[in-house]
């Protein structure tokens, strides 16, 4: 248990520092923490090829802007469009006529102390938590990001409560469009919603995904709306009511924001639960999938041929990576930084991309979210400690899943919260965010983004 945090006046609360046992690591990770079930985490849009046209930020970030000669007309300011639209044709992505492709990042910037099971519930893009995304747009820019998956946008400040105080937004989606990148939303949803005992908990979610689509659907920031993350466990991906239920949801977010697309982010499991949405999940536009398939050396092998005779639909690649870590010593137990800045995690993270923009792979996937921005020390069960996972893992360059070693930035405790760790939201009613230290696939994916 932890000691309430202080926080400024009519402000959200600060999250609790809650721990998370290992067996509902994986639930909380869904945003949906206290409820039964398993699950997982949501994003964003940008252009084709980083290009201004397609809302990227181009590829001379740091360049000084033209200029003309003696009394030449200084470039005027463009004024920014009111809408953004968003459609598919075929497999592509389009925004506003011209083809997306998504040079993403998984964006869960989850401080040190913080859990997904306590307020905000791992929505770190509310007002209040500016200082968190005025640390990182500017690097994400620099990097080439144009898109930003989120895990979980709220459109009220309580999880459980929907007439409880609507949180706002816009602060982070006006700065995200002003950097020429897009995102994705999505109130967090997992599978274990679905069985009939949590009707409840289903309608309230209903009421959630119309309000966000409501409040967010009309930003040119905003791409669409991620309907559930890896919601296809083993008790719902062969269910025909589950995928009901998540185009009900799509429906609804399409309903409420009809220029923006629908998606739902799936577990990799070899086609199963496309091959079982297809033909009941209309109000779907794309097809995410979570992959963590091949090494530092092999790509993502058969799964854009494999997805390309399942569906016809736009794929995105919503998750890929590998965590930062190893072991150390004979008997490991303690999980340390791979050699060189994790230089091996830089390696896999190159080869991953590199066959997602292969040309042929590009005609059925349109991009890829890296995971993930920084590490998440939370998944564990300790928050303010960062922990090993136990699995092994040989196709990782670390030889291990660690599931709080992901980021390819790794985090240290802002020392304006050393005296009181725990306290998310310091005596001043501010939050000082978690320092950054980027590790060489920061580096490696602006080359390849840039």
């Amino acid at each position: 248990m932890t000691q309430p945090s202080p926080h400024a006046p009519g402000s959200p609360l600060p999250p609790a520092a809650h721990g998370v046992d290992a067996r509902r690591r994986r639930l909380l990770l869904a945003g949906l923490a206290g409820l039964a079930g398993g699950g997982m985490l949501a994003a964003c849009g940008g252009d084709g090829d980083g290009g201004s046209e397609e809302g990227g930020s181009g590829g001379n970030i740091g360049a000084s802007p033209p200029h003309g000669g003696v009394g030449a007309t200084p470039p005027q300011p463009q004024p920014q469009p009111q809408t953004v639209r968003y459609e598919t044709r075929g497999r592509e992505i389009l925004r506003n006529g011209q083809r997306f492709f998504a040079k993403g990042m998984c964006y869960s910037p989850q401080p040190i102390g913080t859990s997904f099971d306590g307020e905000p519930w791992g929505d770190f893009f509310s007002d209040f938590w500016q200082p968190i995304f005025r640390r990182d747009l500017p690097l994400l820019k620099a990097m080439g990001v144009n898109s930003l998956r989120l895990y979980s946008t709220l459109p009220f400040r309580l999880i459980y409560d929907a007439d409880s105080a609507r949180l706002s937004h816009r602060l982070f989606l006006d700065a995200c469009h002003e950097a020429g990148i897009s995102v994705w939303a999505g109130f967090p949803i997992d599978g274990g919603v679905y069985p009939a005992q949590d009707r409840a908990q289903r309608e309230r979610i209903r009421v959630a995904v119309g309000l966000l689509a409501e409040q967010m659907g009309g930003h040119p920031g905003v791409i669409g709306f991620n309907i559930a993350n890896e919601a296809n466990i083993l008790s719902t991906r062969s269910d025909p009511g589950f995928w009901r239920w998540i185009d009900d949801l799509a429906a609804i977010a399409k309903a409420g924001a009809p220029d923006k697309l629908t998606m739902t982010c799936l577990m990799d499991d070899g086609m199963i639960s496309v091959g079982e949405a297809e033909s009941l999940t209309p109000h779907l536009d794309v097809f995410g999938l979570n992959v963590y398939r091949g090494t530092v050396t092999t790509g993502m092998g058969s799964l854009f041929s494999d997805y390309a005779r399942a569906s016809a639909r736009p794929l995105l690649i919503t998750e890929f990576g590998c965590p930062a870590s190893t072991r150390r010593g004979a008997n490991p137990v303690q999980a340390v930084e791979l050699p060189d800045r994790a230089a091996g995690q830089a390696d896999y993270l190159r080869t991953q991309w590199l066959d997602i923009a292969r040309e042929e792979n590009r005609a059925i996937a349109s991009g890829g979210y890296a995971f993930a921005w920084s590490d998440e020390w939370w998944k564990h069960g300790e928050p303010l400690a960062q922990t090993n996972g136990s699995a092994a893992n040989p196709t990782f360059p670390g030889g291990y899943a660690d599931e709080e070693w992901y980021g390819i930035h790794a985090v240290a405790l802002n020392p304006l919260r050393a005296g009181q760790p725990a306290q998310v939201v310091g005596s001043d009613g501010v939050h000082h965010p978690d320092i950054l230290t980027p590790r060489a696939a920061a580096r490696v994916l602006a080359e390849l983004w840039k």
